[in-house]
């Protein structure tokens, strides 16, 4: 039976992890623990207190500081012009998807340019894109530090399933905890796994002796992603955890190959706009979803942040009649915004998390 899983920030929320001191040739020292991933509502506070946790063992790559002018925007966002950076940090419910979107929203009133605006305007302008720069940053260093140094068994467990299953991925998360895992078993790899072509690959550059069996849609980009011009894109591909060091190298912003630059490729969620290099992409989405027998959503609600995402699952999704099972801790409260967008499907809610989930389809298996 060929399945699809639809996964959102709760498939990277309940993190279990290895965290291996690495010493690189050394055998490493060994901790377990266990974190909350970042989600989108609290994702400041989150980030910040994984990087506190991890740097208790490891030489991390510094968060960026958040600049006065991000926490000014950050202010009138919140209607609170009072706050300050720590504020910001501990702050629970700054949700980083409203807040983009509060961001695009304001640069919209003042064109895509500085031409026309006067020396005020093209000041706000300017602190507005700076922001939104400053913001994809925070979040991309902040996943890369969890996937560099966090071996994550929530995620082996899930690849070990999927090894005995025909499915595909749908992931909304930009961290790549599963692609991790599912690179050392084999059945998947960066270059032809993604349901998209690649130019290349960025960072360790090995030769991969195998082709993935499956495919991980990812419609809002990641953070080893790295695109040129309209639609031309590269992955970075991590160190082997076996040959990583505590000393990281940060994937850069941008990559310079052969005179050419390449930036990281992250997109956020959107009120009516979804970039031009996705529309293709999306039509494969589509098709995987029409072509599955079985859709398992887990960790992933629609929201008004995302229209288009909406927008593109509802054209395939009111065509459909299916089963449709619904994973999440408060799965009963997200069946009426899926049935309309699967009118005709049976949707199954299962009130539990991703661990406990995965723990059920492999209870003959070994246990979490």
């Amino acid at each position: 039976m060929k399945k699809v899983y639809i996964l959102g920030s709760g498939t990277s929320r309940e993190l279990r992890f290895i965290i291996p001191e690495l010493n690189y040739p050394n055998s490493p020292k060994i901790y377990h623990g266990e974190l909350n991933g970042p989600l989108s509502n609290s994702f400041l506070h989150d980030a910040v207190g994984i990087n506190k946790y991890l740097k208790k063992h490891f030489r991390l790559i510094n968060l960026p500081n958040l600049t006065a002018d991000f926490v000014n925007i950050a202010g009138r966002f919140l209607r609170n012009t009072t706050i300050g950076t720590s504020d910001l940090y501990n702050h629970k419910e700054f949700n980083i998807e409203s807040f983009h979107n509060y961001i695009e929203n304001e640069i919209a009133t003042y064109g895509r340019n500085d031409e026309g605006l006067n020396a005020e305007e093209i000041d706000t302008h300017r602190k507005l894109y700076s922001a939104k720069n400053e913001l994809l940053e925070f979040i991309r260093k902040s996943l890369f530090n969890i996937c560099y140094y966090c071996d994550s068994l929530i995620h082996r467990k899930f690849a070990e399933i999927l090894s005995s299953e025909s499915a595909d991925i749908i992931s909304f998360n930009w961290d790549i905890l599963l692609e991790l895992a599912l690179y050392e078993t084999k059945i998947w790899q960066p270059l032809d796994g993604y349901g998209r072509n690649f130019n290349g690959l960025l960072g360790y550059k090995e030769k991969i002796n195998f082709t993935s069996k499956i495919k991980i849609f990812k419609p809002h980009g990641s953070i080893n992603w790295y695109k040129r011009g309209s639609d031309e894109l590269m992955v970075y591909n991590l160190l082997p955890r076996n040959l990583r060091s505590g000393n990281p190298r940060m994937p850069p912003k941008t990559e310079s190959v052969n005179g050419n630059t390449w930036r990281v490729y992250l997109v956020p969620p959107a009120q009516n706009r979804i970039d031009n290099s996705l529309i293709n992409y999306w039509g494969n989405i589509r098709g995987t979803i029409s072509e599955a027998e079985q859709i398992i959503i887990i960790g992933f609600a629609l929201n008004n942040f995302d229209q288009d995402v909406k927008k593109e699952i509802e054209d395939v999704g009111r065509l459909l009649e299916k089963e449709i099972t619904l994973v999440a801790p408060d799965a009963q409260n997200l069946i009426g915004e899926y049935h309309q967008v699967f009118p005709r499907c049976n949707i199954r809610p299962i009130d539990i998390t991703f661990s406990k989930y995965l723990k059920g389809i492999g209870r003959n298996k070994n246990a979490l």
